[in-house]
């Protein structure tokens, strides 16, 4: 099912409400569930992307298009994956919210799905790879939250880190990414591995484009 909601923070999400710039947020759970969010931002003290803003929020039809289309696509991408692992993905319950900022100065665009098993497990702890993993340079931020109690033991290229967030700069290239996360008393060693996602990445740039540049291609 498809959910379209006003304004960030309806569905849930606390990532929704913490990131007002333009980003990829992975928020990991202890399952190796992931929610995955874009955000795109709109600048409303301009008076055409303020205009862009209004019209895309006013339009459920091409909103739920754009869900329609970004729940299909990562599904082609989980598809793929489940041939290189032994563990089932899927990609499920798309939503988009939206806001502005509270001095008015910024619109948010936020798309979310849930990605089932994104993250391999090897007892308590976390092991994902990136969209990235392949050397291409994000011209967002990328940001990988790992559950509340957890935090990165391992982490490359290194981020910038701050209790269970780990954070990449835009236009940095992610070659080789690989992100442990494991409880914060302490865990042994772990031998898992999580396939790329070199396709991921189109996925959500397209999705950002859509956005920005009002079309349903």
């Amino acid at each position: 099912m498809l959910v379209v909601v006003a304004a960030l923070g309806v569905t849930g999400d606390a990532a929704a409400t913490d990131h007002t710039e333009e980003a990829v947020v992975v928020g990991l759970d202890e399952s190796g569930d992931a929610t995955l969010m874009l955000t795109v931002t709109f600048g409303l003290t301009d008076s055409e992307e303020r205009t862009d803003f209004e019209e895309f929020r006013a339009d459920q039809q091409r909103q739920e298009a754009l869900l329609d289309r970004y729940e299909s696509r990562l599904t082609v991408v989980s598809e793929a994956v489940n041939a290189e692992t032994n563990r089932e993905m899927r990609v499920v319950d798309p939503r988009l919210d939206s806001r502005a900022t509270d001095d008015g100065s910024v619109g948010v665009v936020a798309v979310t799905v849930t990605w089932e098993n994104l993250a391999a497990i090897d007892g308590d702890r976390l092991r994902l790879t990136s969209p990235f993993d392949d050397g291409f340079a994000s011209d967002r931020t990328v940001v990988v939250e790992a559950p509340d109690e957890y935090r990165t033991v391992e982490a490359t290229p290194e981020p910038a880190v701050s209790d269970h967030t780990a954070t990449w700069d835009a236009d940095r290239v992610l070659d080789g990414f690989v992100l442990t996360a494991a409880p914060a008393d302490g865990a042994g060693d772990t031998d898992a591995t999580s396939p790329g996602f070199g396709l991921l990445l189109p996925v959500v740039a397209a999705l950002a484009l859509a956005i920005l540049r009002r079309t349903d291609d």
